[in-house]
């Protein structure tokens, strides 16, 4: 039988601080032959990211001061570049932003519990994961006043079988 739960992660948090990572080498979420020329242009989209190299890109993030007030946000960041041409991961410093949003300090507590998860996930994928899973995100919802925070592997777009794409 198949599930679905919707979430508003969003909803309890009125000082939530978040962000969106995208997980994945491509941003083709289909298995579906390209033509040669959308090919191309997804090819050189991916190229101005950190998504071929690292496997993840920064989509987007949105912080938050005490009082719950938007003070900073970034959607869709145009990729910048080290000066020797590689393309600059973003994400390491927008996800420090977000555990230090509300204008607090990093709380270890949230810190080892985001670290677990992640690592969680990373053994489900090594051991136990049998499909190739497309078009997915890291959303982490942080609120530093209440003390509340989330974070969920999101927007799954397509998944197969490893023995059906082999």
């Amino acid at each position: 039988m198949l599930v679905l739960k919707i979430e508003n992660l969003n909803l309890k948090t009125p000082h939530g601080s978040c962000i969106d990572i995208k997980l994945g080498t491509s941003s083709v979420t289909g298995r579906k032959k390209l033509d040669k020329d959308r090919a191309a242009i997804r090819e050189q989209k991916d190229a101005l990211t950190t998504s071929p190299t690292l496997g993840y890109r920064l989509t987007g993030y949105s912080i938050k001061d005490e009082q719950g007030k938007s003070i900073e946000k970034l959607v869709k960041p145009k990729n910048l570049k080290t000066p020797d041409g590689k393309v600059l991961d973003q994400a390491p410093e927008a996800i420090v932003k977000v555990l230090k949003s509300n204008g607090k300090a990093i709380d270890e507590q949230i810190l080892q519990q985001f670290v677990k998860f992640l690592e969680d996930l990373l053994k489900y994928f090594e051991n136990v994961n049998n499909r190739e899973i497309r078009g997915s995100s890291l959303y982490i919802v942080v609120d530093n006043i209440s003390k509340t925070y989330s974070i969920r592997l999101i927007d799954i777009a397509s998944m197969e079988q490893y023995s059906e794409i082999d």
